[in-house]
């Protein structure tokens, strides 16, 4: 019997089995100085160098099942990826937002007292509704309204919708003078258009920051998730190494001598 172990030996004496435990089962041995001795750290592992996985086919390496989940596991990351890149989206269109919140606000400086927009004036644009919602936002992103706004890097007034042509005669009758008076008084407010005008809106209530903040909780859930798939996946990739060298290292194999069909006919 090996000191310090349960593991009996078969030798011919306690001294032989000493000596020849740990080159017949080093796994085991190994294993026993592990549990006994917590500080002995393991020198006979067989090392995996830097530039292993560049020089060596995968698949002589990992199972089958291995594979599968690596795979997996990377798309659910590059899908996690294409989420926090979004985030990051809504982040600069929360910014164009504020920015074309405080140009709203100069320029209406010099209206006097009266008029001018103040620091409570709310300036919600009605285009941030869809962020924190991932499939709303991608929507919007890749839509031509989206994809202006995220090209020229900044939000203008939104287009104005178009109106049906009217049939009133041939100089256009009340109905398209009434048309243009709106589309003019439409164009002289597009500093605001698409904003929540009110001062002290208490829906709106400080948008700004509060959907900075849930965006970038949102990332850093994201992310955590993404490290924690990779994290696993390397645990993978090392344990499968690891076993690779031992096996080239060790030169250990297994013969079947009698498959199960044949066992079962004998």
């Amino acid at each position: 019997m090996v000191p310090g172990s349960s593991v009996t030996s078969h030798l011919v004496s306690g001294h032989h089995g000493s000596d020849f435990f740990p080159l017949l089962y080093p796994s085991v041995f190994n294993a026993l100085l592990e549990n006994h001795h917590p500080n002995t750290q393991l020198t006979n592992q067989p090392g995996v160098p830097p530039d292993f996985w560049a020089t060596t086919n995968e698949q002589d390496v990992l199972t089958e099942e291995q594979l599968t989940f690596l795979s997996r596991s990377a798309a659910h990351r590059h899908g996690l990826g294409e989420e926090i890149v979004l985030c990051k989206k809504m982040l600069q269109l929360i910014d164009m937002a504020l920015r074309r919140r405080e140009s709203a606000i100069a320029a209406s400086a010099p209206l006097g007292k009266g008029q001018a927009l103040g620091k409570d004036f709310c300036g919600y644009d009605y285009r941030l509704d869809t962020v924190g919602a991932t499939a709303a936002f991608a929507a919007f992103a890749k839509s031509p309204a989206g994809e202006a706004v995220f090209r020229a890097g900044r939000l203008d007034a939104p287009p104005l919708e178009p109106r049906s042509p009217t049939a009133t005669g041939a100089d256009g009758g009340e109905e398209e003078k009434e048309s243009k008076v709106a589309d003019a008084a439409a164009a002289s407010s597009g500093a605001t258009a698409g904003m929540c005008v009110k001062k002290k809106c208490k829906p709106h209530l400080q948008w700004s920051g509060i959907l900075t903040k849930a965006v970038k909780h949102q990332i850093k859930e994201l992310a955590a998730q993404a490290k924690e798939k990779l994290d696993a996946e390397e645990r993978v990739r090392d344990s499968a190494a690891v076993r690779y060298h031992r096996r080239l290292k060790e030169n250990n194999w297994v013969t079947v001598i009698e498959s199960d069909s044949e066992m079962e006919d004998a």
